[in-house]
């Protein structure tokens, strides 16, 4: 289990809030974070793989389709952010938000909800400071990452 220190990103995030909730977009770590992460995963792309069907072979993937856990009255959800390598951080942010609360209103398709090629499991919301996350087959790495504190 590691630390790192986000004062720079908060830093950064704080300069960026105010412009993007003018856009309707609430601008949170976690968007951040799925940018980070999608850099990782072009620097080293066979994270951004799955396992073929039988489990042998590793499958590259081409494009970047990041999940992310979201806790529902229904149990955890993992809704799909498509292509986020082609999106800036304020797109990322605006797509978190639309997916977490059609995850929260039990009205995620399941189609929201396959074709992850990378998760990202975060406790941001209910706190924590270290936990396993379980990786998401047939995926083969996942993030977990715990509440902040700056």
């Amino acid at each position: 289990f590691d630390e790192a220190d986000i004062t720079d990103l908060e830093t950064l995030r704080t300069k960026l809030k105010d412009g993007a909730a003018e856009r309707g977009i609430k601008l949170t770590p976690l968007a951040f974070i799925v940018r980070a992460c999608v850099k990782a995963l072009k620097a080293f792309p066979t994270f951004n793989a799955s396992l073929d069907t039988a489990g042998a072979n590793l499958v590259l993937k081409k494009y970047v389709h990041i999940g992310f856990a979201a806790d529902t009255p229904n149990g955890l959800m993992v809704p799909v952010l498509r292509d986020a390598d082609r999106q800036d951080v304020y797109e990322v942010a605006r797509q978190l938000g639309e997916l977490s609360g059609a995850a929260r209103a039990g009205k995620l398709t399941a189609a929201q909800m396959q074709g992850g090629s990378f998760t990202i499991s975060s406790l941001g919301g209910i706190g924590g400071t270290a936990f396993t996350p379980i990786i998401n087959a047939p995926e083969v790495a996942i993030l977990g990452v715990s509440r902040s504190s700056y």
